[in-house]
Formats: C-alpha cells, structure tokens, sequence
C-alpha cells in the first residue's frame, strides 16, 4: 500500500485491479497544457503499483458537450512511441482497461471515480461519476449516461452483470452538493431515478451522486453490494480538494490492470 503522504484510500487486493486514491496532489490550470510536472508525479506513483504504462485521461465536462458521457478503450487511444506516461486531451468520461499493466491516471475536484470490473479478469472500466455524466437534461438527453457506452463496450466482459463489482472513491456527500440553481436537472432526476436521489429542501435541493450511481447501476442488473464505496467526502475532508469547498488543486485516481 501506498505511503504517500498524499495517498488516501486504495486496494492492493484486488487480483484483476489496483486502485489508489490521492488527495490534493496536482494542481494546474485546467485550460493550460503544461503539465509535465504533474505528469512527472503521475508517473512515479504509476511505476511504484506496476504499471507498464499510464494515460492520464483528461475528462469531459459542461464545456465539452459533444465529450460528454464518452469511453474510450486504452487499446484504442494512440500513444508517442517509447514514453511510459502519456496525456490524452480527446476528452471523455471514462476509460476501459484491457491490457494487464494498462493504467489510467484521471483528476477530479468533487466528483467520485468509479472502477467496474469482472472478478473473472477482463475488462475493467474507469469512470468519471459527475452531474454531467449522469444525466443530460439540459442538453435534451435525460437518461444518458456514462454507463450506456461503457457497458456497450464492456458487454462480452461483463456478461449479464451479476458479479461485476467494484470501488467508488471520493467525490462531495449528498448534504453539500447543493443544486437549487438547476431544477430541471433535479427534476428530471426525480422523474427518471426516484425521490431518493434528490435531498435537501424543496426551495435548496441536493444531488446524491452515491445513490444516482447506485441506482443506475441497479438498472443494469448489477448488485451494488459489490461495489464498495469508501465514503471519503470532498467538502469535509482537509485532505481533498473540492471546488464547492474552495481548496484548490485536484485529487488523483489511478488504476493499474492486473
């Protein structure tokens, strides 16, 4: 297990994936391209799990509709010759796994990471769990989400879903993620995904973003007792960057096919 002093929660265990968490250790701007430095640290972290390689998957969000709800597979993802970490700015929400040593490296402030995999072996997905890749209300796309595509691409894998499993890790508790300024967001969550997934108050709801996972992931048969959530809260927690806390810079997810 990880000692660095950045490190937060991880899983060695796991035979088919090594996942660890980190908490607040890169900061860039995000409309800048100059991240070596913080590819530098990606990579050194990678090395130490046994990685062969890494790609540091920059996501989608609200600015990038057109990315939004995207996976893309790492076999798939054209890569400079001889170079151990490499940045993909082909924006998407997620990646799947499927070569042993592959790994993906993905930042993120307040939303949670989710990996899926067959305790069988291949494939593993890595996806980012935002409001936006949840749901597309306001891009007239209600009931998408990251998970069409990459159970599509995942389908021979997974199989009918009943032992895919996996880890959901960080992202902002339900009590802080307030969304009073989006009620056709929260609306339409109500209406496609239940009562539950919504709290707060009438006049300042709140988004679940554990349970609109959960429940979607239920939609497709897949038992979310299986899916371990380590319940680290970007708001509260000092040692995780969060937006809608104002601590910059941007906790880290990296995951190693085994």
């Amino acid at each position: 297990m990880s000692i660095h002093p950045n490190f937060v929660w991880g899983t060695d265990n796991d035979s088919h994936v090594r996942v660890r968490s980190f908490g607040n250790i890169v900061d860039y701007d995000p409309k800048s391209t100059e991240r070596d430095t913080e590819l530098r640290i990606i990579e050194s972290l990678a090395r130490e799990m046994g990685a062969r390689r890494v790609l540091w998957q920059i996501l989608a969000n609200d600015k990038y509709p057109e990315a939004r709800f995207r996976v893309q597979r790492s076999v798939d993802i054209v890569r400079p010759a001889n170079t151990f970490g490499y940045i993909n700015y082909d924006r998407c929400d997620g990646i799947v796994l499927e070569e042993p040593g592959d790994a993906v490296a993905l930042t993120s402030r307040d939303c949670p990471i989710l990996i899926l995999r067959n305790p069988h072996g291949w494939p593993a997905a890595v996806l980012h769990c935002s409001r936006s890749s949840l749901q597309g209300a306001e891009i007239g796309r209600a009931t998408k989400s990251v998970f069409s595509e990459a159970f599509q691409l995942c389908a021979g894998g997974f199989l009918d879903c009943t032992e895919v499993g996996g880890y959901l890790t960080m992202g902002i508790a339900e009590e802080h993620f307030h969304n009073e300024k989006y009620p056709h967001i929260t609306d339409s969550l109500k209406r496609n995904w239940g009562m539950h997934v919504i709290g707060g108050t009438k006049e300042r709801p709140t988004i679940d973003i554990v349970e609109l996972v959960r429940v979607q992931l239920r939609a497709r048969g897949v038992s979310t007792e299986r899916v371990l959530w380590d319940a680290l809260d970007t708001f509260t927690d000092p040692r995780l960057a969060s937006v809608r806390a104002g601590r910059g810079g941007h906790n880290l997810v990296i995951v190693v096919r085994r």
